[in-house]
C-alpha cells in the first residue's frame, strides 16, 4: 500500500525472532495523562495529514524510524516517499495506558479506504515536552455493524483462491484470509477503472490514479486475518499481492491476481 501504513513494518524479518517475553501490563491513564497521550497522537496526524513532513519525522523517535522504516535517520525518511498518501483519516482515538517506564499506549482506529476501518496501539514518550512515537501495533478492529457476508480467500504461491466467486451486496462483507503458503502474502482489493484490464493500469499511470483501493490485509506464512469492509456496490473487484517473492520479482507478476464478484441484492 502506499504511504505510511502503519499496519505492515517496512522492515520484515527474514528469520524467526526468539519468543518476546511478555508485555508489560499496562495501568489506565487518568483523566489529564489521558487527554495529553490522545492530543499527542492527533498533533502527530495532523501534521502527517497536512504534508508537514517535517514536523512529523519530529515526533517519532529514532527507534520507531529504525524498526518501521528501516531507515537510519530522520532525513533518510525525509528524503524518501515514506510519508506521502498516508491513510490516515477519521483518527479517532481510545483507551489510553500508563507504564511503568513512564511511556503511554493509546488505542485508535483509521479510516484506511472509504469501506475499510483499521485499528492500532501506538506507544508514546515525552521528550522535550512533546509526546513521541515509539512503537506501534496492530490492534483488533470493532466489527463494523450490519449484516455480514463472510468469504473465505486461502493464499498460496501464487494464487487467491475464495471459496465462492461471488456473494451478494450486504452492508458488510469480510474476507477472511488464511496464508496457507511458505511465503507472506496480502490482498490488496482494488476496482479498476471501468472498462480498463488489470494490465493496462500497470503500464498507464494515469489509470493508476483513478484506480480505486478498497481494502487490505496481510497474513504472514500459518496466520490469518480478516478484512471487513462497507458498503461495496455491486461490481467486480480485484485481488492483488504486491509482496516481493524470494527472486525479487512481485507476487502478482506471478499471477497473483484474482477477481471476485459483488451481486446487486435481488
Amino acid at each position: 500500500m502506499a504511504g505510511m501504513d502503519m499496519g505492515t513494518p517496512a522492515a520484515e524479518e527474514e528469520e524467526a525472532a526468539p519468543a518476546e517475553e511478555a508485555a508489560p501490563a499496562g495501568t489506565p491513564a487518568d483523566e489529564t495523562t489521558t487527554a495529553e497521550a490522545q492530543a499527542g497522537v492527533q498533533n502527530i496526524v495532523g501534521c502527517l495529514m497536512s504534508g508537514n513532513f517535517e514536523g512529523t519525522v519530529a515526533l517519532l523517535t529514532p527507534e520507531l524510524i529504525q524498526s518501521y522504516f528501516g531507515m537510519a535517520t530522520l532525513y533518510d525518511v525525509l528524503a524518501s516517499d515514506a510519508l506521502e498518501d498516508a491513510p490516515y483519516n477519521d483518527v479517532q482515538t481510545g483507551e489510553v495506558l500508563t507504564y511503568d517506564d513512564g511511556s503511554v499506549s493509546v488505542e485508535l482506529t483509521r479510516a484506511t479506504t472509504p469501506y475499510q476501518v483499521s485499528a492500532e496501539r501506538w506507544t508514546l514518550v515525552q521528550d522535550q515536552g512533546y509526546w513521541k512515537l515509539l512503537t506501534i501495533e496492530e490492534h483488533e478492529a470493532p466489527a463494523p455493524e450490519g449484516d455480514t457476508a463472510v468469504v473465505g480467500v486461502t493464499m498460496t504461491e501464487y494464487a487467491f483462491e475464495p471459496n465462492v466467486p461471488s456473494v451478494v451486496q450486504m452492508p458488510v462483507i469480510t474476507f477472511h484470509l488464511v496464508n496457507a503458503g511458505v511465503e507472506d502474502h496480502e490482498m490488496v482489493l482494488l476496482r479498476l477503472p471501468e472498462g480498463s484490464t488489470l494490465e493496462q493500469v500497470m503500464e498507464d499511470p494515469a489509470l493508476q490514479n483513478v484506480t480505486e483501493e478498497i481494502g487490505f490485509g496481510f497474513a504472514a506464512p500459518g496466520d490469518q486475518t480478516d478484512v471487513a469492509l462497507v458498503g461495496l456496490e455491486p461490481g467486480v473487484y480485484t485481488m492483488i499481492c504486491f509482496v516481493t517473492a524470494p527472486d525479487g520479482e512481485e507476487h502478482v507478476m506471478k499471477g497473483m491476481v484474482a477477481e471476485f464478484e459483488v451481486t446487486a441484492a435481488s
